[in-house]
């Protein structure tokens, strides 16, 4: 009998598994290793700000602390490097947006005054954003799973809800048995009450001869990798959308880029991924049914916003301790 059944091994559910082991929690995590899930795909990068209005994004400051916590306890406990701090440089479109950057520069702690860049195609100049970076996406879940295979404590299969069974308050799936299930499955998690909305993004891998001490961001973004390559991206699409990547997105990707960039840049791979979102871009979380629980709708903030979300589920699933109400999933089950 185990404390939690976790149904997903991307992000959320890697997260919750390493966050509820360290409480002393027993857990089993089953996972399909579905190839184009967000986590998989996604670059792992994290950025405090939003740019369409110069503004911080949801409680920035406390995700940003909570989600340093959290993984470089994961590099101590494991060994290994995730975390990769990258000052990002946005590329203004024009000067009012300079004008509007400059006026938030003394109060945002994260950005720097305007300058003028001649390092890139920049005629209105630059913003700084520090407190950026990525996480190494495919280290994390490769190490999580390492660990719990270790234990004995995962399974590479599809777990549906139909496939579980639940008398007197046990849960039993396969040959486990659990106290609680929760659904980690990301955007194929299909309740008919909570609105978790695929969203499709592609991101190319690229090679270009190009500083590798920043991201740029003229609307898209270009980030360099550990490994020596970059990474650029990525798009957000809505239902109905195509499977997989498509030549339209690379060719678009590469004229946007082209506008900030003169090097020349070599595609590499191509990939597409889906994002769990919703409506209102904030996670949802808690019970869906006596025992059974939802952790989802991470969304393109994932990296940033995944400690404190877990953070709040465990001490709910522990303490009784109420969710806050802009993650809770009662916002949409109890309308």
């Amino acid at each position: 009998m185990v404390d939690l059944l976790i149904v997903g091994q991307g992000l959320a559910g890697s997260v919750l598994a390493y966050r509820a082991l360290q409480r002393g929690w027993t857990v089993h995590v089953v996972d399909n290793n579905y190839a184009s899930s967000a986590s998989m795909v996604a670059a792992g990068m994290f950025n405090p700000m939003s740019f369409r209005s110069v503004v911080e994004t949801w409680e920035a400051s406390q995700n940003h602390t909570m989600m340093l916590d959290l993984f470089r306890s994961m590099e101590k406990e494991f060994g290994v490097k995730l975390m990769h701090d990258l000052p990002l440089v946005r590329v203004f479109p024009d000067s009012n947006y300079r004008t509007k950057w400059d006026g938030k520069a003394d109060s945002l702690k994260w950005i720097e005054i305007a300058k003028d860049d001649d390092s890139v195609r920049a005629p209105f100049g630059t913003g700084t954003v520090n407190g950026c970076g990525y996480v190494d996406l495919p280290l994390m879940l490769k190490t999580v799973r390492d660990a719990l295979i270790e234990k004995r404590s995962f399974s590479q299969q599809e777990c549906l809800a139909a496939d579980v069974v639940e008398e007197n308050s046990v849960f039993s799936w396969s040959n486990v048995q659990a106290k609680r299930i929760v659904f980690c499955t990301g955007a194929v998690f299909n309740h008919p009450l909570i609105p978790i909305v695929p969203n499709k993004g592609e991101v190319l891998t690229v090679d270009a001869d190009l500083p590798n001490d920043r991201i740029l961001n003229n609307g898209k973004w270009l980030m360099p990798h550990h490994s020596g390559v970059f990474r650029l991206g990525a798009t957000y699409e809505r239902l109905p959308f195509a499977d997989g990547p498509t030549a339209e997105v690379r060719d678009s990707l590469l004229r946007k880029i082209g506008e900030m960039v003169t090097a020349d840049i070599n595609v590499l791979k191509h990939e597409a991924g889906i994002r769990p979102t919703t409506p209102d871009r904030k996670p949802v979380c808690g019970k869906i049914a006596d025992g059974m629980y939802v952790l989802n709708g991470l969304g393109t903030r994932g990296v940033l916003i995944v400690a404190r979300t877990v953070s709040a589920f465990i001490d709910y699933l522990a303490d009784d301790t109420p969710l806050p109400p802009e993650i809770d999933v009662k916002r949409y089950t109890e309308k």
